[in-house]
């Protein structure tokens, strides 16, 4: 979400999109560059990163809409 906020922002604090992609692919491209993709080929990989990613989301802000608080969305320390 804070990524979507970014990329919509005003024209001149607009993120630009190579930005954002970088931000999206790089920790899974990094991940399976060490070598923990099980044998996976990188495009595989990525997309099956994303889709965790997003499934993890979902139910992340799933939960914070049916409570009504967004305490979950706050970081422990």
């Amino acid at each position: 979400p804070a990524a979507v906020a970014l990329a919509l922002a005003g024209r001149r604090r607009r993120v630009p999109a190579a930005a954002l992609a970088a931000a999206l692919l790089a920790p899974p491209a990094a991940e399976w560059a060490r070598g923990r993709a099980g044998g996976l080929g990188v495009g595989r990989w990525e997309s099956l990163r994303l889709a965790d990613d997003l499934a993890y989301q979902a139910g992340l802000w799933s939960g914070v809409v049916q409570s009504r608080s967004p305490a979950a969305l706050l970081p422990r320390l």
